[in-house]
């Protein structure tokens, strides 16, 4: 893969956070936006704001999953401003609304989930 590709999913792994435009990640690694975009597209068949979607709902999972947070410390600690959206969104790619899917998973699990420290979540 190309290491600008694997930089800028690097960035989406730590910066997920953060309101990260096309522009911003094509400007870190050091290309145009039109470039940035169809090099991402090329090498993951995503384009860049989808595979920021995908690692987005990859960190939800493991919160809902691995934490005690609520939904909307969930949803602002990946630095999202619409829980609706943010819902629909979780339900398009896990079948489950957040809320049903936390309910499921945890019902599953041995014990409570194990909390993480705030400050680690998404790292």
């Amino acid at each position: 893969m190309d290491r600008r590709v694997e930089a800028a999913i690097e960035l989406m792994k730590t910066n997920g956070r953060h309101c990260l435009s096309v522009s911003d990640m094509a400007q870190t690694v050091g290309l145009s936006p039109w470039y940035f975009s169809h090099l991402i597209k090329t090498e993951t068949s995503k384009s860049p704001i989808r595979y920021l979607q995908e690692v987005r709902m990859q960190q939800a999972e493991r919160m809902c999953l691995k934490t005690l947070l609520s939904l909307k410390e969930v949803v602002a600690a990946l630095g999202l401003r619409d829980r609706s959206h943010f819902s629909r969104e979780f339900k398009r790619v896990h079948g489950l609304t957040p809320k049903e899917y936390i309910e499921q998973r945890r019902t599953y699990c041995e014990g409570r989930p194990a909390t993480v420290p705030r400050d680690k979540i998404g790292h």
